[in-house]
């Protein structure tokens, strides 16, 4: 269990968190494959998890809020990072009930500079519409 999981494009910039940072840690990545059928996702996922942390788009958040349980999300990672599209709160607030406060992470980066510049942790009430990339 622990380090992340690859389960998209090595040329979308999304991967690199998901491939060294575990590694740095010592972790493993888990390699799903590239053509991986997104009607199995949260099966795949589930089987080879728990993962310290994910790092995924809001549409994969939508896939997996639509194929997993209550309790395979709870158990699926310790954080989970939302990056890449705007994160509505109807969706963000599943998972924050699920996960609790803290361990759900909305992050924006200009893949042009960087990954990743801005986190915020997903408050249990994050209101409305977008959930906002800082404070």
């Amino acid at each position: 269990a622990g380090g992340g999981a690859v389960f998209s494009s090595v040329a979308f910039d999304l991967v690199v968190p998901n491939v060294w940072a575990p590694l740095l840690a010592g972790q493993r990545v888990c390699l799903l494959p590239q053509d991986v059928d997104l009607s199995q996702l949260g099966e795949r996922l589930v089987a080879a998890g728990p993962f310290s942390f994910l790092k995924l788009t809001p549409g994969h958040l939508e896939i997996l809020a639509q194929q997993l349980s209550d309790e395979q999300i709870a158990a699926l990672a310790s954080v989970i990072v939302v990056a890449g599209e705007a994160l509505q709160a109807t969706l963000a607030a599943r998972f924050t009930r699920v996960l609790g406060e803290g361990r759900l992470i909305n992050e924006y980066g200009p893949t042009e500079a960087s990954v990743g510049t801005c986190v915020h942790p997903v408050p249990l009430d994050a209101g409305q519409g977008v959930v906002p990339i800082g404070a």
